[in-house]
């Protein structure tokens, strides 16, 4: 493996685990498609690639991996591929990666709700749980159960 295609990959990795992607829709990402807030929130806007269940969605950069995503745009043309020999990745990988990103964004947005009080799990935190459920692209309850690893009886709170 050539010292480029290590960096290139590594750099891939990092893009998929500050933003939760799924590898197909990393490889579709352009420069034009990352955006900073006027809060200093940086956003990866992801097509519907297959016009399937998915839609043009906005995904947030974990807060912790912002610069390195940054830093990986500079010096590119709006309109270039950030990844255009990217390969695939194992889809145990990719998924074990989507559940550490939905998990750390799920805890960046209630510390936001919450400030720096204890945070209660069986509280509801429903608003947090739709914004990582938008951003992975998948469906609240998949999200409860799969990514988030919250029990039934922790849903009936939203009820």
């Amino acid at each position: 493996m050539s010292i480029l295609t290590a960096t290139t990959n590594d750099l891939a990795t990092t893009f998929l685990e500050a933003s939760g992607l799924r590898t197909v829709e990393l490889q579709a990402l352009r420069v034009r498609d990352v955006t900073t807030s006027c809060t200093g929130t940086v956003w990866i806007r992801v097509a519907d690639l297959n016009h399937s269940h998915s839609q043009e969605r906005f995904v947030p950069v974990l807060a912790s991996r912002k610069q390195a995503v940054l830093a990986a745009l500079k010096g590119r043309g709006q309109g270039a591929l950030l990844f255009p020999h990217l390969g695939s990745t194992p889809p145990e990988d990719e998924q074990a990666r989507r559940t550490r990103y939905a998990r750390a964004l799920y805890h960046e947005l209630v510390e936001l709700l919450c400030g720096n009080e204890g945070v209660d799990l069986l509280d509801s935190y429903e608003d947090a749980v739709f914004a990582v459920a938008n951003a992975l692209g998948e469906k609240f309850e998949v999200v409860m159960d799969a990514y988030l690893g919250l029990s039934e009886k922790r849903l009936s709170v939203f009820a």
